[in-house]
């Protein structure tokens, strides 16, 4: 997900190599979502900064991802994939919230999202169907949800054996950062989930950079 919007296969493989941001970079990994804002569980799948793609004007990115798990609120989630993109400029962040915007919306991305959403660990999604297309999945209408200076909210369904997984795809804009987050259950997920962890992710940014000046 950390180049591509809200593509997970692309985010969840780590670097061949670590990635150390430049200096000046906020403290991402305070930015974006804790353990401590779910229920007690297990470390997070993956958990480092990402070097920015070519072509995107980021200085850094850092993706967390969480799989199998339960918010505070009793709520059970297959994934939640969330990327920090330290943009530098409003400028640059406005240009990449603009792309990731459009991007979501392609038969491209919704593709790659659509077949992620049945890969990971064994023992937390089926097997992927070997007929899988987009006309198994149900996509909403993009919306904004009025979190940070810009923002877009899309829900999708995939209803195919021998499970539905729901999941929502989201992208916002705080100043310079621009938040990409993809929160996944099954069989169903309420918007107000995954909008309430997009508020505390928007709360721990705030925080951050309120502290840095």
């Amino acid at each position: 997900m950390a180049a591509t919007a809200l593509t997970l296969a692309a985010a969840g493989a780590a670097s061949a190599k670590p990635y150390t941001p430049p200096p000046g970079t906020p403290d991402l990994a305070k930015m974006t979502l804790q353990r401590s804002d779910l229920a007690p569980g297990p470390k997070p799948w993956s958990d480092s900064y990402e070097p920015p793609p070519a072509g995107t004007n980021l200085r850094a990115i850092y993706d967390r991802r969480f799989r199998s798990e339960t918010t505070k609120g009793g709520v059970k989630l297959t994934d939640i994939e969330t990327d920090i993109n330290y943009a530098g400029t409003t400028t640059s962040a406005e240009a990449f919230f603009k792309r990731e915007a459009q991007l979501t919306a392609t038969a491209r991305v919704r593709t790659d999202l659509l077949f992620d959403l049945w890969t990971g660990p064994a023992d937390n999604n089926p097997t992927p169907p070997p007929q899988l297309t987009l006309k198994d999945a149900n996509f909403g209408k993009l919306h904004s949800i009025g979190i940070g200076q810009q923002s877009q909210f899309e829900s999708v369904s995939v209803r195919t054996k021998p499970t539905t997984i729901v999941a929502d795809q989201l992208v916002w804009r705080i100043d310079d950062m621009v938040v990409i987050m993809v929160v996944a259950a099954r069989p169903d997920l309420a918007d107000a989930v995954s909008i309430a962890l997009a508020r505390t992710m928007t709360a721990h940014i705030t925080a951050v950079l309120g502290a840095t000046g």
